[in-house]
């Protein structure tokens, strides 16, 4: 192996402290902001997961308003019996 392919590797100082640099201000926003960050991420992943585990049979329940009031004190009146 050529020594000059070495040399292409090399990561001086000059090249290291601008990038560390701004590396240590995006961890050092992010610190400042974790609150933030974590509660966005949370809101963001419980969107995907709503929408990918919705069921289909969830939408064809009936809602409260279309149950007959009078099946369910029937239903009632048979529990308390």
């Amino acid at each position: 192996m050529k020594f000059s392919l070495l040399f292409a590797l090399y990561g001086g100082p000059d090249q290291l402290m601008p990038l560390t640099s701004g590396l240590t201000a995006i961890f050092a926003f992010l610190l400042i902001f974790w609150n933030k960050v974590t509660g966005a991420v949370g809101k963001l992943l419980n969107l995907f997961r709503r929408t990918q585990f919705a069921h289909p049979k969830d939408e064809t329940l009936p809602s409260a308003a279309a149950v007959n009031p009078e099946t369910v004190e029937q239903s009632h009146s048979e529990i308390t019996q």
